[in-house]
């Protein structure tokens, strides 16, 4: 008893034992016993051969109250503990146990909550279990898809059986490293380095093999790149992804890597045109923009992959140089000081999009090969030229309509009888 006491005082070994740090046993002690009275704790454990069980009681709120007995039981094989307590929530306690363990391996042990095992994938309805062989030894788990049976398991990292920390993930991801991976100061997280690293680079690789499937087409492909990106940052803190960027965007989204924002892919395609649509990934999560953003190229690169792009110069110089583009005269005067734009056309001949004007990289760029910039002839052409310009230069949408449709008089369409 003296050294279930002692914090720390533990001879279990990491990886093989049950628990680790030898504070659970205390932790119940010191909480249970703040009510002495209803306080009582039995732990019956045995191998097969020889079994034993530990009484605890006490008589006050300190240490030295405490009353122990040990004395040979009945054999069995397993432990089984009973812990009484007024201030304990059995349904708190029940919960608890089902999120901390329930992703712990049944070769280990098989632990029961109220009679029912919780953990070795039976809190889990669907989905698949991936053993990954990280060498020397070292062994990874990941349980991918699915949904919980109880509403305490979320996705999450665990260690040696131990809940570590939750994720934001929507989709139901468990990632259980090795016992041999140190724990932080804190005991609230693993250490960084290279078994880590390994461990993240075998899940993104897991996934990589997903993708080969036959049955994952453009859009499973495209979940599997959001997910990686997504556990990436929320479960490793982006360990190992830069090496296994590379390989994951090629197997996960082909020629489709152009990375753009869900609130530009709509402006992208309406500029550039609708074939281009098949070439973005559009993340829809913060995590996966930012994870991806370093390792893919964005709508600048696809701009100018697509355009012809003049140097940039001042809207006033380029409706001067170009009289042959009515629509720049149009519009030169909307500007309360000299904007700076590029002329752009086509590489390729491909029908343009509805969009005349697109920002990019500070620039407004212009397609002079649009039927709106070439001589805009209905109020319909200017309305699309004026409207695509200041939106281009980041008014908001609110503006835009006013100076279009209140403040300018303008009518080139007959008139309405």
């Amino acid at each position: 008893l003296s050294r279930l006491l002692i914090p720390f005082a533990t001879d279990k070994r990491d990886g093989e034992d049950l628990g680790r740090f030898g504070v659970g046993f205390l932790s119940a002690l010191s909480y249970a016993i703040r009510d002495p009275a209803s306080f009582s704790l039995e732990v019956a454990t045995g191998n097969g051969t020889t079994s034993h069980v530990l009484r605890v009681t006490a008589r006050s709120t300190k240490t030295e109250g405490l009353r122990a007995s040990i004395a040979k039981a009945p054999l069995r094989h397993g432990t089984r503990v009973d812990l009484r307590a007024s201030r304990l929530d059995p349904d708190s306690v029940r919960a608890y146990a089902r999120e901390t363990l329930h992703f712990l391996p049944d070769s280990k042990a098989v632990v029961r909550v109220s009679g029912s095992p919780i953990n070795g994938g039976r809190s889990i309805d669907g989905g698949r279990l991936y053993i990954e062989n990280l060498g020397e030894g070292h062994v990874a788990r990941s349980h991918l898809g699915g949904r919980a049976v109880a509403p305490e398991i979320v996705a999450a990292t665990h260690h040696a059986g131990v809940k570590l920390a939750s994720t934001a993930l929507r989709e139901l991801v468990l990632v259980d490293f090795p016992g041999a991976l140190p724990i932080t100061e804190g005991r609230d997280a693993v250490e960084h380095g290279p078994l880590y690293d390994a461990v993240a680079i075998a899940f993104h690789r897991r996934l990589k093999r997903l993708s080969l499937s036959p049955n994952a087409d453009t859009a499973a492909k495209h979940a599997l790149a959001e997910l990686a990106a997504k556990a990436s940052a929320l479960t490793f803190d982006s360990a190992g992804f830069a090496e296994v960027a590379a390989e994951l965007a090629d197997a996960l989204l082909g020629d489709a890597r152009y990375l753009v924002s869900p609130e530009r892919a709509e402006a992208v395609v309406g500029f550039l045109g609708p074939h281009v649509a098949s070439k973005l990934f559009v993340p829809q999560s913060f995590w996966a923009e930012r994870e991806w953003y370093d390792y893919l190229p964005g709508e600048t690169e696809l701009v100018n992959e697509e355009l012809f792009v003049d140097p940039p110069e001042p809207l006033s110089r380029a409706a001067a140089r170009r009289p042959d583009l009515t629509g720049l005269g149009a519009i030169a005067g909307r500007a309360a000081s000299d904007v700076t734009v590029a002329l752009a056309r086509a590489r390729r001949a491909r029908p343009p999009g509805q969009l005349p004007c697109f920002a990019c990289s500070g620039t407004v760029v212009i397609r002079e090969d649009t039927a709106s910039v070439r001589e805009p002839r209905t109020w319909s052409d200017l309305y699309a030229l004026r409207a695509a310009f200041d939106r281009a230069r980041g008014l908001r949408e609110a503006d835009v309509e006013r100076a279009i449709i209140v403040s300018d008089p303008e009518r080139k369409e007959a008139p309405t009888p």
